[in-house]
């Protein structure tokens, strides 16, 4: 749609073209739409995702099956058309089979020896098969984009991120290499994640006359500043936050500092899967969702914990509680949905659908959806008034930095501030905070909404994390309170509601 609206367009000199992020950040992209950035000024929405979208759109996983089958299809093709191949053609598909039997070689190699599940590749690694160091990988890389070697093979597997990071021998310091022996998606696997998305990005800004980053909740912004526009003077960086369009009477927002047994809220990785922690967390929601009208939408940390919750709270009741298990009790109080991890956009929108018929439904009895920090509900989704007359998070969904790809990241941005771990630190914060303020931005959505925000971790606490909260939330925002005193608070404010 987006395609064929340019190619009509671009006849009559358009004053507004519209595209999708990757035909937007993508060189390759642009060059066959035959789009220039020169002298335009660049609108680009929902800009919170900008770094993410730019990264991954130059990474790429591939698994040893998928080498392998492409091993094998282009074998296949070799034999068959010999003897039709010109001699330059020969050598380079035979150039593109030793070097896919470098990657298979290296990944067989990783699994029987590789004592950690995951880890850095070193370039070199990769090119150590047979005769692999006398290839030149740009030459390589021309002939296949040229020839359209891998339409011509059926089944031939090529991600075009791949081919665009294969340009020479040594890849840029912006990105690495990665294994992983067993990836939730693929299994045994190479990887390469783009760490710095700075380049990719200044090409647009370079050419056009402005650059517009726009969007609801771009909090927190330091990182445009200093990773994705750090080459830039700060006179050239203008930063303009308005408020929301209710007034902060509309919004109650609470951190939930301790549960109803007493004990803190720490939902940190290490202490959240305790069934103590759980049996409290159960609790503390359904004290809210009894005293919060209509929808209730509560954001995990990940799939794994939200079913490690659901699993506990089947099992067993918390105390006082009068139901056979703490999940029965909250379907007592509202009916109960969750997402399920890739169950695909069908079933996201089916449980969406089903959530929304039982708040309106309901007679104000409403609903809760338990849901996943960046999954399919935690963005582009408008919880609307009945819908999301509450929003919660569960912990802080800080991600995994020990897995290898956070290492080298977090590495990557201490070693371009200078070995200041400082900066590691806020760039980790910011990843987290921001996925945060994406969840609580799904409610209030016009200016006679009206909601409550609640925020369950005693870190939230903390200045470091409430700086990184939008500005309309921190007007708004209490000091932090156990279960019970929030409880009452919750029943004063939509008390207040129902008079006004």
């Amino acid at each position: 749609m987006h395609w064929l609206r340019y190619v009509t367009l671009k006849t009559w000199e358009p004053l507004i073209v519209t595209l999708p992020y990757p035909l937007l950040l993508q060189k390759t992209a642009r060059e066959a739409l035959d789009i220039s950035m020169k002298d335009h000024i660049i609108i680009i929405d929902e800009a919170h995702n900008l770094m993410d979208a730019i990264t991954g759109i130059y990474s790429v996983s591939v698994s040893l099956s998928q080498l392998q089958r492409s091993r094998s299809q282009l074998t296949t093709y070799l034999q068959k058309f010999r003897n039709k191949l010109k001699g330059k053609n020969r050598v380079y598909v035979a150039q593109t089979v030793r070097l896919l039997d470098s990657l298979i070689g290296y990944l067989q190699d990783t699994a029987a020896h590789a004592q950690e599940a995951e880890g850095v590749v070193q370039a070199g690694d990769l090119m150590a098969g047979k005769g692999v160091d006398q290839i030149n990988l740009y030459k390589l890389l021309r002939y296949l984009n040229e020839s359209k070697l891998a339409r011509k093979v059926d089944g031939y597997i090529v991600y075009t991120e791949e081919q665009e990071k294969a340009k020479d021998q040594h890849p840029r310091a912006e990105g690495r290499f990665f294994y992983a022996k067993n990836d939730e998606d693929l299994g045994l696997c190479l990887k390469y994640m783009l760490l710095d998305p700075t380049h990719h990005f200044r090409e647009i800004v370079e050419d056009a006359r402005a650059v517009i980053l726009a969007g609801g909740t771009m909090s927190p912004m330091s990182d445009y500043s200093q990773h994705l526009l750090s080459y830039l003077p700060p006179s050239r960086i203008m930063t303009v936050s308005c408020g929301h369009v209710i007034p902060p009477s509309n919004l109650l927002a609470w951190p939930v500092t301790t549960g109803p047994s007493g004990a803190p809220f720490d939902f940190t990785f290490e202490k959240r899967n305790t069934e103590a922690t759980i049996t409290d967390l159960g609790s503390a929601i359904l004290s809210f969702i009894s005293s919060i009208p209509d929808g209730v939408v509560v954001f995990f940390p990940s799939y794994a914990y939200l079913d490690r919750c659901i699993e506990v709270w089947r099992r067993a009741a918390g105390p006082g509680q009068q139901a056979k298990s703490t999940y029965d009790a909250l379907a007592a109080a509202k009916p109960v949905f969750h997402e399920a991890k890739g169950a695909g956009a069908a079933a996201a929108d089916s449980v969406l659908s089903a959530y929304g018929a039982a708040v309106a439904a309901g007679g104000g009895r409403g609903a809760l959806l338990l849901a996943v920090v960046g999954g399919s509900l935690s963005e582009g989704i408008n919880f609307a008034d009945g819908l999301g007359r509450g929003v919660a998070v569960v912990g802080l969904p800080f991600p995994n930095a020990r897995s290898a790809e956070w290492r080298a990241r977090l590495a990557h941005v201490a070693r371009r501030a200078g070995g200041s771990r400082d900066a590691a630190t806020d760039f980790y914060e910011n990843a987290c905070m921001r996925a945060v303020n994406q969840c609580v931005g799904r409610a209030i959505r016009h200016r006679g909404d009206y909601a409550s925000i609640l925020l369950l971790d005693r870190r939230y606490e903390g200045e470091r994390i409430r700086a990184k909260l939008p500005g309309w939330i921190r007007a708004s925002l209490r000091k932090g309170e156990g279960v019970e005193g929030v409880r009452r608070g919750l029943v004063e404010f939509f008390e207040g509601k129902k008079e006004g």
